[in-house]
């Protein structure tokens, strides 16, 4: 792992996203090494994430949101907790977008985030609904 450790920086997303199936495939069997993985492959996941959504490849962002939602379903959501407003939806973004990520946000919300999630969703709701009253 430690040989592929740099791909994770790749600029293709092809090879990002390989690279992190190929570490969670490697320690599936071994809680304590997962979860480190899950630590190590944050960032690399966050990054593709904005720099798909400032390019505007909702193809890009819908495959990297599908990693991280198998990730966060599968006991890694206390690491992007810190990272949840990266997963607030945006007007223009296609519908299968917006229910990934709201399911993302599902797995992250607590006692700690809750709020700042519901006013977000409040806001984005509202304005949802001045635009279709227009």
């Amino acid at each position: 792992m430690n040989l592929l450790d740099d791909r994770l920086k790749h600029s293709c997303i092809t090879i990002v996203l390989s690279t992190i199936k190929i570490f969670m495939s490697f320690t599936k069997n071994n809680v304590k090494i997962y979860n480190q993985v899950f630590l190590r492959v944050k960032t690399p996941m966050i990054t593709l994430v904005s720099s798909s959504e400032i390019q505007g490849s909702f193809e890009i962002t819908y495959t990297v949101l599908c990693h991280i939602l198998f990730i966060v379903s599968r006991g890694g959501s206390e690491y992007f907790t810190k990272e949840f407003k990266q997963f607030y939806l945006k007007a223009d973004e296609p519908t299968y977008i917006k229910f990934n990520k709201l399911q993302i946000l599902s797995y992250l919300a607590n006692e700690n985030n809750i709020g700042d999630m519901i006013n977000e969703l409040g806001e984005y709701v509202t304005d949802v609904d001045q635009e279709l009253a227009k």
